[in-house]
């Protein structure tokens, strides 16, 4: 018995310490975690409230105001002109041959009043142009412009962007 104390009870006790000490850990996790991103669509556009022009019968005059669009998808760019109205709302149409608009890129002096004008527009587009009001006041000069009484008048252009 006092053998197996003094040898057996140590070497024992050994043997646990060193397979303890150069065990590998029977224990180890690992996971992977899959990130899925979706990135949703960007649209940004900005343009001003209004335009205002003075203009005079005989001179031409033009304005320039900025148009800004940006995108990370495809849309469509749709550009539409009422027409011109007075202060009563009512129709002036002999006005709408006499202004055009163009929108740099895209078109190139349409009359007022036009229908509608549609554009596909790329994924990242980033489009910093100009959107031009052109009146053609020397033609009016020469044509009905007596018809058309001094006053305010007003078309609505409607910017639509959709995808």
């Amino acid at each position: 018995m006092s053998f197996l104390r003094k040898f057996i009870i140590p070497a024992l006790f050994l043997l646990l310490i060193s397979l303890i000490i150069t065990a590998r850990p029977k224990w180890q996790s690992s996971q992977e975690l899959d990130l899925n991103l979706r990135v949703v669509e960007y649209i940004e556009l900005r343009l001003p409230d209004s335009i205002n022009m003075d203009v005079k019968v005989g001179e031409d005059q033009s304005i320039a105001v900025d148009f800004f669009l940006r995108t990370n998808c495809r849309v469509n760019l749709t550009l539409e002109s009422a027409g011109f109205v007075d202060e009563n709302q009512e129709k002036v149409s002999i006005l709408n041959n006499y202004v055009e608009y163009s929108l740099d890129g895209f078109f190139d002096g349409k009359k007022a009043s036009f229908a509608k004008a549609t554009f596909r527009v790329k994924p990242g587009t980033k489009y910093n142009g100009k959107f031009r009001v052109k009146w053609l006041g020397t033609s009016f000069a020469e044509d009905e412009w007596q018809i058309v009484n001094r006053g305010d008048y007003q078309d609505t252009i409607t910017v639509t962007v959709s995808y």
